[in-house]
């Protein structure tokens, strides 16, 4: 998903739906605004920090290639991109390198 928290209700909306959704072994790849451009965006990163429900990393998007297309309006806004499982999932994250 991309822009998925804009406003500080949809933080834990889609922590819901991670919790109830994402397979004991999936990975979610989330791309949203930093926080310090997104309503709820700062919420939503504190609640991944539950290392007793989340193995999550972030990266922020600086890579030209994988910014095309995105909006002019919005095209200076900081992206943090999200690798999100389940604690205790037995597959490996994707690296991140790429997105930087």
């Amino acid at each position: 998903g991309a822009d998925v928290v804009h406003e500080e209700p949809h933080s834990h909306g889609v922590i819901r739906a991670l919790t109830k959704y994402l397979d004991p072994n999936g990975v979610a790849l989330i791309v949203n605004p930093a926080p310090a451009s997104r309503g709820g965006a700062d919420t939503f990163r504190q609640l991944l920090n539950d290392e007793t429900r989340w193995n999550a990393t972030t990266t922020r998007i600086t890579n030209s290639i994988i910014r095309v297309g995105i909006e002019d309006e919005t095209e200076d806004v900081p992206l943090d991109f999200y690798v999100i499982q389940k604690h205790g999932a037995a597959t490996e994250q994707p690296p991140l390198e790429v997105m930087r």
